[in-house]
């Protein structure tokens, strides 16, 4: 019996696959909040381990957030962890990851008592733990008088973030920026840079990483324009820098190559009838393509809403819809991808007469981080009975879950407002709305099944082998009551990870034993060797192994 435990003892040790709390049924999924009262827009942002972080609108007039680890517990308290809480009607314009395990929110929030009152835009950033690390009720991102809107953000690659937004100061519309830095300050002139002609409106901007901590960002002005602003505030290309000579691009969406530019996609129209066009353009607005883009499809009509996802070479896989009646109630969904020449290589169509396309927010499809792309599709059995896919497809068009997909949820309230992220691990996981209003999740494993986890340890042994010795700062720094210390091995043997103070005495031993090539964690919790809470001041942690020693600062501010 003794043998029989030891042997299924080690199974568990050493399989991929993980036990967990994600629903592997399709017809229950997992509860994120089903308190009384209205929770909607849901927004997911995952970690490099799988961690997930959901926010969402609590009545309109609350901002609640909830942290999952990668097996589906939550991590905060059940009811989630108040961002804003402020009895103003509060609309989240933006969920961002914020690089150290926490998340960076944006909401518009609606001021004055007028039926029509103007929008404000306002950020919190809160970590792993649940702490909101800004200003009590946000960091005011822009309070100028009348409204901000559209507002969208990118993380500045340091702990902070790029916000960039239509605002109707100019008049009729302007496009602004504004940074914020891992402490919660504008770095940037107060109420933001402004970013185009005022005598020139300027629409639906869209904003993504230039590689430098700075950002790139197009908007619709006298034509499709673009700027790249460094992290200095500094404007790299003269204002109302024109893409291309043809008309502004509708419903466009952007991402970034991989190469420090971007690719851009969207409808544009032409004596009634629209085409769907793609672009790439380097950070200095050079087009990369042909100079009036790609043409992806010339049947697209006016209820087609095209969007992308990278596949990690410079290139973009593209999901639209066409309608198949005059009724709209029909619609087609096709799917392609364009290589980093932009030479479009194959068209897949859907054509099952069940199916439709779902609407979560822009995020129908994702890329898997691993090349491939996953996108999310509705099959109508009835009228009044609809199941939820996903299905991932390959760079040479082939998919990957079956011919038919992997069913998500069959629950009868679903909704169609959430967002969709990679789980970095090759799977998604999805977060939506639902009738009373509650905020369901799932997962779902790069193998296309429910709930299935895979491993940090073995993903990154198998996938990532570490290079290099590496000892990570640690986050956060400055820290209260506990701080992470993560650091990577390139090959095995003794390793040791200890806490010294400034005259180089040992306060704590966190790690002295063998250890395995890979990435590890540990947290230190402020204590000595005799568990004893020590004073505020600077320490030292220094990792040692046989072939590699290094030292990182630590500051602990009671």
């Amino acid at each position: 019996m003794k043998t029989k435990l030891l042997l299924v003892i080690l199974l568990l040790l050493h399989t991929n696959i993980s036990f967990s709390q994600w629903s592997t049924d399709p017809s229950q999924n997992t509860p994120i909040c089903t308190e009384p009262g209205n929770q909607c827009n849901p927004h997911v942002v995952v970690d490099e381990k799988g961690n997930s972080i959901i926010v969402w609108e609590d009545q309109t007039i609350n901002i609640y957030a909830q942290r999952l680890n990668r097996y589906g517990y939550k991590t905060w308290d059940n009811r989630g962890v108040p961002i804003c809480t402020k009895w103003r009607e509060l609309e989240i314009s933006e969920v961002i990851y914020d690089g150290y395990g926490g998340a960076i929110i944006v909401w518009l929030e609606y001021v004055g008592d007028d039926m029509f009152p103007p929008t404000d835009i306002y950020a919190q950033r809160i970590d792993s733990t649940g702490a909101l690390l800004w200003d009590f009720g946000g960091v005011a991102v822009c309070t100028a008088e009348d409204n901000q809107l559209n507002a969208s953000a990118v993380p500045d690659n340091e702990g902070g973030a790029i916000i960039v937004w239509q605002d109707s100061r100019p008049g009729p519309n302007g496009i602004y920026v504004q940074r914020i830095n891992k402490f919660g300050e504008t770095v940037w002139v107060t109420n933001g840079l402004d970013l185009n002609d005022p005598k020139a409106a300027g629409s639906k901007p869209n904003i993504v990483i230039n590689g430098f901590s700075g950002a790139l960002v197009t908007y619709n002005g006298p034509g499709p324009n673009f700027q790249n602003i460094n992290s200095h505030g500094e404007f790299m290309c003269p204002v109302d820098s024109m893409l291309y000579n043809y008309v502004p691009l509708a419903e466009k969406e952007m991402i970034s190559d991989g190469a420090k530019g971007f690719i851009v996609v969207g409808k544009t129209i032409n004596n009634f009838t629209y085409d769907i066009r793609i672009q790439r353009v380097n950070c200095y607005g050079e087009l990369l393509w042909s100079p009036y883009g790609t043409i992806i499809t010339e049947i697209a009509d006016d209820y087609s809403g095209p969007e992308m996802a990278t596949d990690q070479q410079s290139g973009a896989f593209i999901a639209w819809t066409v309608d198949t009646t005059i009724t709209t109630t029909n619609r087609q969904l096709y799917l392609s991808r364009v290589d980093s020449s932009g030479k479009t290589g194959w068209i897949k169509t859907f054509t099952d007469s069940s199916l439709r396309k779902s609407t979560i927010s822009g995020y129908n499809i994702i890329e898997d981080g691993k090349g491939s792309a996953i996108f999310k599709f509705t099959k109508h059995l009835s009228d009044t009975i609809q199941y939820q896919y996903l299905q991932k497809i390959d760079i040479d068009g082939n998919y990957i879950w079956g011919n038919n997909g992997v069913i998500f949820t069959t629950r009868p309230d679903f909704w169609t407002y959430g967002s969709m992220a990679c789980d970095n691990f090759g799977g998604a996981i999805i977060v939506w709305e639902e009738f009373p209003f509650d905020i369901y999740a799932q997962q779902v494993s790069l193998n296309g099944n429910l709930g299935e986890v895979i491993t940090y340890t073995s993903h990154k042994k198998q996938e990532n082998k570490t290079q290099h010795y590496l000892l990570l700062e640690n986050y956060p720094n400055p820290f209260n009551t506990s701080t992470q210390i993560s650091y990577q091995l390139p090959e095995g043997g003794d390793v040791s990870l200890k806490i010294y103070n400034l005259n180089g005495q040992i306060v704590k031993t966190l790690i002295n034993q063998k250890q395995k090539e890979g990435g590890y964690d540990i947290t230190w919790n402020g204590k000595d060797e005799n568990n004893n809470q020590v004073t505020s001041g600077i320490y030292l942690v220094e990792l040692l192994s046989q072939r590699f020693r290094t030292i990182k600062k630590i500051t602990l501010l009671r």
